[in-house]
């Protein structure tokens, strides 16, 4: 395999690790319904650079801006577009979490009172 059909495929597998960055991003464009290219073009890189950036782990929460800064030297990306998609990414995170935390107690009430009837 050459070295760019290796670089996608990482990135692939990339998008189910969530501790790189390629899997907040697959979130992201998930929700937002981007394509590859699209998400790329926001960023101001080319798809093989968003294959790069998806294998990078992500930014500390104790260091966040520096390595945001660094994560973009290395890759080329818009440094504060790069940071507020990390942001809104987590935010969605965390509200799905919220959301299946609130449907599973939901759920465990509901069979709760069913046991008690």
């Amino acid at each position: 395999m050459d070295p760019e059909t290796l670089l996608r495929h990482a990135a692939q597998r990339a998008r189910r690790e969530p501790t790189l960055l390629g899997f907040l991003l697959a979130q992201y464009q998930e929700h937002y319904g981007l394509t590859e290219k699209r998400l790329a073009e926001v960023l101001g890189i080319d798809e093989l650079g968003l294959a790069r950036l998806s294998l990078c782990g992500l930014p500390r929460r104790t260091s966040f801006f520096e390595d945001v800064g660094a994560i973009a030297g290395r890759t080329g990306v818009r440094e504060r577009e790069l940071a507020v998609i990390i942001r809104e990414a987590e935010f969605l995170r965390n509200r799905r979490r919220e959301r299946d935390a609130w449907f599973n107690f939901r759920a465990a009430r509901r069979q709760e009172d069913d046991e008690e009837t």
